[in-house]
């Protein structure tokens, strides 16, 4: 689910999303933290998500 609505806002397939969440190690830390992250609402959880990503991938290029 946090991939999905993370797509929508970004615009992209939830496959690409996925991707990248994957190529930039966030998506063990999100299934590691499933039950914290319960108590967030989603868009809490997909902003946070998109900072980390952000920063993640513009740090490696």
């Amino acid at each position: 689910m946090c991939v999905d609505a993370t797509a929508k806002v970004e615009g992209c397939s939830r496959r690409e999303m996925y991707r990248r969440l994957r190529d930039v190690g966030l998506i063990h830390g999100l299934t590691s933290q499933l039950d914290p992250l319960h108590t967030q609402s989603m868009e809490y959880v997909v902003e946070d998500l998109l900072k980390a990503l952000h920063r993640l991938e513009s740090s490696i290029n």
